[in-house]
């Protein structure tokens, strides 16, 4: 049924979105559509695979910078840590930082500190009074496949409840036929 394409030039989806306002805040002024890559990676051990498609959504003037603004996974979030863990302790071991609390604990205090920092930027970032999310309000949550690679069966998940019902509505055909399943968060 759908179309996979393997290379940087994602596969257009075969679906109608409402373009009378936006799908981040639902204003109806200015709303240009705008291709947006939905990306879902799978992983298994050290190597994964990244299904890459492009929907056609409208948006704001004022949410056009979070349509290609990508959530960030438990996997980013534990990288981004990471990285400033070994740059906190590194820190403290070139440069002789002497401290009460460094001393009885010179790998956890960093550790922590990180945990507490990456936590904390992530916290902060929520959307304001009309907007529904900071990053993509529109995002694909699953796509099944069959043993050839063929993806028979998409999710989506929408970040606003009353876009996601006007697009069900555009796309009840799909979704009726099992292919198509949109979830509001």
């Amino acid at each position: 049924m759908f179309v996979f394409s393997g290379n940087s030039n994602p596969a257009p989806l075969p679906f109608q979105s409402p373009s009378q306002s936006c799908c981040n805040c639902g204003a109806a002024r200015q709303v240009t559509m705008i291709g947006v890559n939905l990306k879902i990676t799978r992983y298994l051990l050290l190597g994964g695979a990244e299904t890459t498609m492009q929907l056609n959504l409208p948006f704001c003037a004022r949410f056009q910078a979070t349509a290609n603004r990508m959530r960030q996974g438990l996997f980013s979030r534990l990288l981004i840590t990471l990285m400033l863990f070994f740059s906190m302790l590194m820190w403290i071991v070139f440069s002789g930082v002497k401290m009460s609390l460094l001393n009885k604990h010179p790998v956890l205090a960093p550790f922590l500190l990180s945990l507490a920092i990456v936590q904390g930027y992530f916290a902060l970032r929520r959307p304001g009074a009309v907007q529904t999310s900071v990053y993509q309000p529109v995002y694909l949550h699953n796509a099944e496949r069959t043993m050839d690679g063929e993806i028979v069966r998409l999710s989506l998940r929408f970040t606003n409840k009353v876009y996601a019902s006007k697009f069900r509505e555009a796309n009840k055909a799909s979704c009726d036929e099992g292919l198509l399943t949109i979830e509001a968060v």
